[in-house]
């Protein structure tokens, strides 16, 4: 069973304005607090800036997932853009090659031609370390069926470091899991 270990939001500046596109919710197998005893007794801001405490939780050989939750109305081509945007150059830096764009277009193709209503749920589920599931629900429940299981370490790694590295597009996220980090350990 996956717990809630963090959430956060995704901001966008338009028109120099920052509005909020989604919010984001990071679940992992409790059992991860096990080997992240080393982090104990750490303050928030310690945990909040420790590159290797976010690299851990994200190779910890346990399931995890993503939750995303649009807050307004987007086509499906915009929403991936962005995400394609943050998820490319992670996979450059990685040497991923053709394979990781094989993947990252696999990935992309659950979003083309879609329309993405306020309240859609977007679901990235690690069930093993190099498999990522994709689902998406026009509303909050959970999703009959995985539009998309993809075969790439490369591109789990390349997601959780959009979230979770040191340079995520949600600092309200890694806010978040290094104050229940605190408080877990």
């Amino acid at each position: 069973m996956l717990s809630l270990i963090g959430s956060g939001y995704r901001e966008k500046s338009i028109a120099f304005i920052k509005v909020k596109v989604y919010a984001i919710g990071v679940y992992m197998d409790a059992r991860v607090f096990a080997s992240l005893e080393n982090w104990k007794g750490k303050s928030q801001e310690e945990l909040y800036k420790d590159a290797a405490l976010f690299k851990m939780i994200a190779e910890a050989p346990v399931d995890k997932a993503i939750k995303i939750v649009l807050v307004r109305d987007v086509d499906g081509a915009t929403f991936w853009s962005a995400l394609d945007e943050a998820v490319s150059p992670r996979l450059e830096a990685a040497n991923a090659g053709a394979a990781g764009k094989e993947a990252l277009d696999a990935f992309g193709e659950v979003f083309k031609g879609r329309s993405l209503k306020n309240g859609t749920s977007i679901y990235l589920n690690w069930v093993q370390p190099f498999r990522l599931e994709v689902a998406v629900s026009g509303d909050s429940m959970i999703p009959k069926c995985v539009e998309a299981s993809i075969v790439s370490s490369d591109l789990v790694s390349a997601l959780f470091d959009v979230y979770l590295g040191e340079n995520s597009v949600s600092p309200s996220t890694r806010t978040s899991i290094a104050s229940e980090l605190k408080l877990s350990l």
